[in-house]
């Protein structure tokens, strides 16, 4: 897993910095409008487990990408807090083949 971390170098940790502020943040890597539900396992077999459902961030537009998805246990979308998106511009497309690491055939 990656992480993104944004940081004004020009200010000390005990002080907030002037440059990050939420509404550039927010302009910067703003959150998703809403959530796609892609799969889910609401139906367990054999009553074993939690519910899992897997969801897509929708971006606010097509300047901007969410990496990655978000699981819960519920049928409720997560919150839009929950993840950001960030500029297409900053990333690049994978060169990696996919592979399949595990399906739901049973």
């Amino acid at each position: 897993a990656y992480t993104l971390e944004i940081t004004d170098t020009s200010t000390s940790t005990i002080f907030v910095s002037k440059e990050l502020s939420p509404a550039k943040i927010n302009w910067l890597c703003p959150y998703p409008v809403n959530f796609k539900l892609v799969w889910s396992q609401a139906q367990q077999q054999r009553n074993e487990g939690s519910p899992l459902f897997i969801w897509r961030p929708v971006p606010p537009n097509s300047v901007y990408v969410a990496l990655g998805m978000v699981a819960t246990a519920s049928a409720d979308p997560p919150p839009l807090t929950a993840v950001r998106c960030v500029p297409r511009g900053w990333c690049v497309s994978s060169r990696a083949m996919f592979k399949c690491i595990w399906d739901d055939a049973g």
